[in-house]
């Protein structure tokens, strides 16, 4: 089957019907500006299809059972069977940059999403946030009379615009999408989300204690727009993108489930390796000729462990297991809809991941890791102890490195580096009614940017010369539609360069050159390798010695794409970038006034409290037995309330779980108060007694500016506060304290005023590795 491209952004020939294309009809002459002419906007192209993506996160290579795993996923197994698998699909290393090609059908750097959309390095390729001139695919088939769904993980517009003033530009429904139900952030809690419906901030539908997950409500909201499209517009095709939390840590998932999978992985991370490339030779996802290579650093052997320690690594992958096999579950129920309402055979269907397997569990995991992101340790007796707790409500947890090591079977390395493991994924894609094969597999080289021209292409559409009046700029990507229905469609001829916090990597022609980076060290100092990708799978023979001028020649080629697509000047740092942002945004800003009847404000754009002395007082109408949350950020893994019990002011500092309680010395008299918590930053040299934490803090309770109750703690917010966000009068979510969530203030709140000391001082370092540790 021969397809035109729709690589070109000229937007003025006019595309007739394609015999090569029997499900397009006479379209007419593309837009050149993809404004919608409404009321009367066109009608779709005639037998255009449904579009269905789901993008997991963080799921390796090897993690569907369709690549060689074990877990459970038969939904998405079958939609392979019924379809095809890829297996030389690529992404761009992290979760922001790989949403932004996709979604573009351009490089990262190119659209200005170099790295995460939590940070603005002011560069062009590092903005964090996709440009105006790189138009999305829901505002590039809006016009062509496409209705456009976005359920889940956004993550490609600056955080500091997440809150309730927006800006809105960056937001699904400024890009294109009709709806929006889904978060912001690169993750959250699955019992107590951050969730946003379209542009406003709303409550979770549930609770864990009622049977709420965030999985199961992403699939309902699907079902429920569709249901809705189906009702009212059965004849307009429509787009749904399905980007779900599984399997970005947290690990979260039912017990029962999670605790199945504990003897499928009781051998261990180096026996599950050995069987994964085993059934991926048998599935014929790999080479016959393909080798495991060694244990990436910093991984053991899976002997060299204690038993108890093995029994909890054990416990850590279920968690992990647990999460994919419950999303594919759901996965099952919304297929089920396409079924029932009779279009699932013209809906083309994708299922991928953005990355490969995370790293950031470190070498022993967690139960809670945002303790440690507090330099707050986790040791393995409290890990041992919490054992059953993982995967619930109370948790935030994440695999050791031996299990993201297999999860990547049999590839080299992890998320955020460009060797393999990092950036090479899975990829199913299912068709019935344009898609002849079944249970086939693609191996032709094909990148996160090549999917919307491939889109495009399948629909016979392409891109517009203008979108809202602002000129686009041209599709970097390649369709590789043809190989839908040719298994010997060549792959494309374009390179492919990768860049991730300095690691560096190129394709071309079936070789690949990588460097990966230590941070810190000059880029001069990188050793580059040279691997023949359709001969060495895994990148186990480097041939940099063997092959210099072909090494040399691919070197000068990244540098040329780098210089081309935006990646200079190149960046390793990690914190200080992080710091950069929250300072370009809080500026001199240190007087923060909360009013009552505000909404949600997300962690970002809360005041910054982190690693310095602040003031927070609550302006209320006391009555008798006024009780409830005055003010509270975090959940509850981490973070801080303020709020009334039996009649006296409490302010809990939960770092990690560890909870620092100081209770008023006296009952709170009725009135209007000014109750408050005084918080410092404390030295080494002030409370040496306090032990070497960098974390020193006291806490002093104020009634009336009078105090009321003091405690010292070796803890305090260092590096992070909380993925979640901020509410006053309330607790929303998971509770921070030991109460029950809200606990909504009983008497009359005015206000709540927070002011920030000058004397923050953060650790680059620590606040790259606390903030990575949940990207």
């Amino acid at each position: 089957m021969t397809m035109t491209s729709a690589t070109n952004n000229k937007g003025e020939k006019p595309v007739g019907e394609d015999k090569s294309r029997p499900w397009q009809g006479k379209i007419g002459t593309t837009l050149k500006d993809s404004t919608p002419d409404w009321p009367n906007p066109p009608k779709a192209p005639k037998g255009a299809p449904n579009i269905l993506v789901v993008l997991f996160d963080d799921a390796g290579f090897s993690d569907f059972g369709c690549y060689g795993s074990p877990i459970k996923t038969p939904t998405i197994d079958r939609l392979a069977a019924e379809g095809l698998r890829y297996t030389g699909f690529h992404t761009t290393a992290m979760c922001s940059t790989t949403r932004s090609a996709l979604l573009t059908g351009r490089n990262h750097h190119s659209v200005g999403v170099g790295c995460l959309a939590n940070f603005d390095s002011g560069f062009p390729g590092y903005r964090g946030k996709i440009a105006k001139e790189a138009g999305t695919l829901a505002e590039m088939l809006r016009p062509h009379g496409y209705r456009n769904y976005m359920l889940g993980k956004w993550h490609v517009t600056p955080l500091t615009e997440s809150g309730a003033t927006g800006p809105f530009d960056g937001w699904p429904l400024g890009r294109g999408f009709d709806r929006f139900y889904g978060f912001l952030d690169a993750e959250t809690d699955q019992y107590a989300p951050e969730l946003v419906l379209d542009n406003s901030s709303i409550d979770p539908p549930g609770t864990f204690a009622s049977g709420y997950h965030l999985t199961a409500d992403l699939v309902d909201q699907s079902i429920r727009f569709l249901a809705g499209h189906v009702a009212e517009q059965p004849d307009m095709p429509w787009l749904l993108w399905l980007a779900l939390g599984a399997t970005h840590a947290p690990h979260q998932a039912p017990s029962d489930l999670i605790r199945s999978y504990d003897p499928v992985f009781s051998d261990g991370w180096d026996a599950e390796r050995d069987r994964r490339l085993a059934r991926q030779k048998a599935l014929g996802i790999v080479p016959e000729s393909t080798r495991l290579p060694p244990r990436n650093d910093g991984v053991e052997a899976w002997s060299s462990h204690s038993p108890d320690e093995q029994r909890f690594f054990t416990r850590l992958q279920s968690a992990f297991a647990g999460m994919l096999d419950h999303a594919d579950r759901h996965l099952a129920r919304l297929i089920a809809f396409l079924e029932q309402a009779g279009i699932r055979d013209n809906t083309l269907v994708l299922v991928l991941s953005d990355n490969g397997a995370s790293q950031e569990g470190g070498p022993r995991g967690g139960v809670n890791l945002t303790g440690p992101r507090n330099l707050r340790a986790e040791p393995m007796a409290e890990k041992l102890a919490r054992i059953d707790d993982i995967g619930g409500p109370n948790t935030h947890s994440n695999y050791p490195l031996g299990w993201a090591m297999a999860s990547n079977t049999p590839l080299r390395r992890y998320k955020q580096n460009t060797h393999g493991g990092g950036i090479r994924d899975p990829l199913v894609i299912s068709w019935p009614a344009g898609i002849a094969a079944r249970g086939e597999l693609r191996h032709q080289f094909a990148h996160a940017s090549d999917l919307t021209p491939t889109l495009l292409d399948v629909i016979g559409i392409d891109p517009p010369a203008a979108i809202n009046g602002i000129a686009q700029m041209p599709l970097e990507g390649t369709s590789f539609a043809p190989s839908l229905n040719d298994p010997t469609a060549p792959s494309k001829a374009r390179p492919q360069y990768f860049e991730m916090f300095g690691h560096r990597g190129i394709w071309s022609n079936g070789w690949k050159a990588v460097a990966f980076h230590p941070p810190g060290t000059p880029y001069e100092s990188d050793k580059w390798e040279l691997f023949h990708l359709d001969a060495d799978f895994s990148e186990t023979d480097d041939l940099a010695d063997r092959e210099p001028e072909k090494l040399a020649a691919l070197v000068k080629l990244w540098w040329q794409e780098a210089e081309k697509h935006k990646v200079l000047p190149l960046d390793d740092r990690f914190g200080p970038r992080f710091i950069e942002s929250a300072t370009r945004f809080q500026g001199a800003r240190r007087h923060y006034v909360f009013h009552a009847g505000m909404g949600h404000v997300p962690t970002e754009v809360a005041p910054d409290v982190r690693s310095r002395s602040y003031l927070i007082e609550a302006h209320a109408l006391i009555g008798e037995g006024s009780e409830g949350v005055l003010i509270a950020h975090g959940d509850a893994t981490t973070g801080y309330s303020l709020y009334l019990r039996n009649g006296r002011l409490v302010h809990d500092m939960n770092v990690g779980g560890e909870h620092v309680i100081v209770e008023s010395d006296r009952l709170v008299a009725p009135g209007e108060r000014r109750l408050g918590v005084r918080v410092r930053r404390l030295t080494r040299e002030e409370k040496p007694t306090l032990g070497t934490g960098p974390g020193l803090s006291g806490f002093t309770l104020l009634i009336d500016g009078e105090p009321a109750g003091h405690i010292e703690s070796r803890l305090g917010f260092f590096n992070f506060i909380s993925w979640s966000g901020l509410d006053i009068g309330r607790d929303r979510g998971s509770p921070v304290s030991h109460y029950d969530a809200p606990f909504a203030f009983t008497g009359k709140l005015i206000k709540v005023v927070v002011t920030m000391d000058d004397d923050q001082t953060l650790d680059g370092d620590g606040v790259g590795r606390a903030r990575m540790s949940g990207e």
